[in-house]
């Protein structure tokens, strides 16, 4: 709700012609105007106002509105994102309407789906833990999306944080990384600590649990361990990932058989002296390759496929990545220029965030929704931070 207050009797007529249309607007006389603005508004403008004997004129007034801090949880079907049709490559650009949107608290100042929360597999809920970023008053709790209702869980409690990650598992149970590994149930009941990760240089920097949710890599700067979820025993492997420079975290993504763990590296902790990529069979702990040059982060495709985001030739502002795309042996399949790229789990649609130098809007950038059956390409404005479900919707944060 905002209320403007006008040093003389306004023409009511001069100032409503720009007060927003979802704005419901009730003068108390005619120097007082009450405004209910629907949530997500920023701000409009008013120009040329004209008082109610015509002899005044305010020539502009700025109104900016600051919302409480929240997340809009858009979710698409395919058919909202080709709705608005295929477009050329320098074509204009649609923002799609999803079909499911709502709208959760956001506690910290930075966006929570950036650091320290996880959606469900039917984005109808939101896991969210403290980390070492996001400073909040709870430990671990889940939101009800649809109507933004937080529960906070018994355990881990908020003096067990900060925490690293949480995630539901395939099969639907929660696990959660900080000083222990907790897992439970899909609702966050009854999550039990499985190990106890603390040691004398404190937990892992690093923790990736495996497709299949049953294996968890954790990562320290000299050595890499992998949890049996289930069992909760860890193994060692006889190799480390360590980061670069003064980076704390590394990029890791595993094979979709949990066999095979890519890393990428500084071996002597500088950049300078050599950024690379290991490939590690996890049952030997044999390196299977070692590539000349490392990646800012991997993710694995629905094929089985490695794809590793690392520079590019070019440079300047800008400047795209290059995605290349492998075989968990290392033998390149393909490769991209752009930002980052997923692959819906059919596996038809490739979704690519556009470079844009910085440009762009708080609310999302470019991307190009590829179908790889029909080769259409589709430019679409979509939030920053976006996921394929596994039943083929995307979700956007």
């Amino acid at each position: 709700m905002v209320t403007l207050s006008f040093p003389f009797d306004m023409d009511r007529a001069s100032v409503e012609r720009f007060v927003p249309r979802d704005a419901l607007p009730v003068w108390s006389d005619d120097r007082t105007l009450t405004l209910t603005i629907p949530e997500g508004s920023t701000g409009f403008k008013l120009v040329e106002l004209t008082s109610k004997d015509g002899g005044s004129v305010i020539d502009f007034v700025g109104v900016n509105l600051a919302q409480p801090q929240s997340v809009a949880v858009n979710v698409y079907t395919i058919g909202d994102l080709i709705a608005g049709g295929a477009t050329p490559a320098a074509g204009p650009t649609v923002e799609p309407k999803p079909s499911t949107t709502h709208r959760i608290t956001a506690e910290d100042h930075r966006p929570p789906f950036i650091y320290g929360a996880a959606l469900s597999a039917d984005a109808r809920s939101m896991l969210e833990y403290a980390t070492s970023v996001v400073r909040v008053a709870y430990g671990v709790r889940i939101v009800d999306i649809a109507t933004d209702a937080p529960r906070d869980l018994v355990s881990p409690a908020a003096a067990d944080g900060p925490f690293l990650t949480g995630q539901w598992l395939a099969d639907g149970r929660i696990v959660v990384v900080g000083k222990k590994v907790w897992v439970g149930s899909a609702d966050g009941t009854a999550l039990r600590a499985v190990v106890d990760l603390s040691g004398p240089d404190g937990p892992p920097s690093t923790a990736l649990v495996s497709p299949d949710g049953r294996w968890l890599a954790l990562s320290w700067a000299d050595r890499v361990t992998v949890l049996d979820i289930t069992t909760g025993v860890l193994a060692a492997l006889p190799t480390a990932f360590r980061p670069c420079d003064q980076a704390t975290q590394v990029a890791l993504a595993w094979s979709l058989d949990a066999k095979r763990l890519a890393g990428s590296e500084c071996p002597t902790g500088q950049r300078v002296d050599g950024w690379r990529m290991k490939i590690v069979d996890v049952p030997s702990g044999r390196v299977v390759v070692t590539l000349g040059y490392g990646a800012y982060s991997l993710s694995t495709f629905p094929t089985g496929e490695l794809l590793a985001v690392t520079d590019s030739t070019m440079s300047g502002e800008g400047a795209p990545s290059l995605g290349v795309v492998m075989g968990f042996d290392g033998v390149e399949h393909q490769r991209y220029l752009g930002a980052t790229w997923s692959l819906s789990p059919d596996t038809r649609y490739l979704l690519q965030m556009e470079p844009t130098g910085g440009a762009g809007s708080s609310l999302g950038t470019i991307y190009t929704l590829v179908d790889q059956k029909t080769s259409d390409r589709y430019r679409l404005f979509l939030p920053w931070t976006v996921r394929w479900l596994p039943d083929g919707r995307l979700a956007g944060l």
